[in-house]
């Protein structure tokens, strides 16, 4: 990456995929915290960057049950990340127990509390709704209910 930086400037990493994805997302998605820290400190404002879908790196993330990348962007950020919305209206949480990743949802409700899992996204779903046929991550996720 650094070789890629050096030769062709900040402006690299401003490209995209067909995605519309950012370096960032991929390395959120491929779980690569050295990455993500690096990319992060060339260009903190990356972390706001969206992708057709309008998911974030935090996103992927979630999506990839990332939690040291999650708490890497968190540290940058903070928890405005855990409300922000794709084009669906989902949420990382939402994202996290779609996957059935419950570590980065453990981590998510940690950080947010109870209030996370009563954001309904475009379809009226929390994610608390998300565990009603899922016996084992309602049960996980159950003492962050109030």
């Amino acid at each position: 990456m650094k070789v890629m930086y050096d030769r062709y400037g900040p402006s690299i990493l401003q490209q995209r995929d067909i995605g519309d994805q950012t370096a960032l997302h991929w390395a959120a998605w491929g779980t690569k915290l050295a990455a993500v820290n690096q990319l992060l400190a060339w260009d903190p404002k990356l972390i706001d960057a969206r992708d057709r879908t309008k998911r974030t790196a935090f996103h992927a993330a979630a999506d990839h049950d990332a939690v040291d990348v999650m708490k890497a962007m968190c540290a940058i950020k903070g928890k405005d990340l855990l409300t922000e919305t794709d084009d669906n209206g989902d949420t990382a949480l939402h994202v996290a127990l779609t996957m059935g990743h419950l570590a980065a949802a453990a981590q998510l409700l940690e950080w947010g509390g109870p209030q996370l899992l009563e954001i309904k996204n475009d379809e009226g779903v929390t994610p608390w709704d998300m565990t009603a046929e899922k016996p084992k991550m309602r049960k996980a996720i159950e003492k962050y209910k109030q």
